[in-house]
């Protein structure tokens, strides 16, 4: 039978802790990569505008 090892998932085997490891790295590197697509402030510099509002007008 395989050691098995505490990790924050619970007791596992060193290959599977491995696996974790590898997947949750990445994971992280994906959300960095990839922007919102939904959200409107998320815009390259080249693609943003300055918009001028008049609030007395």
């Amino acid at each position: 039978m395989a050691k098995l090892i505490h990790s924050k998932f619970g007791y596992e085997t060193k290959e599977w802790i491995q696996a974790d490891a590898k997947l949750e790295k990445w994971l992280k590197k994906k959300k960095k990569s990839d922007p919102k697509k939904d959200c409107s402030f998320n815009l390259p510099k080249k693609e943003r505008k300055t918009i001028k509002i008049e609030w007395r007008g």
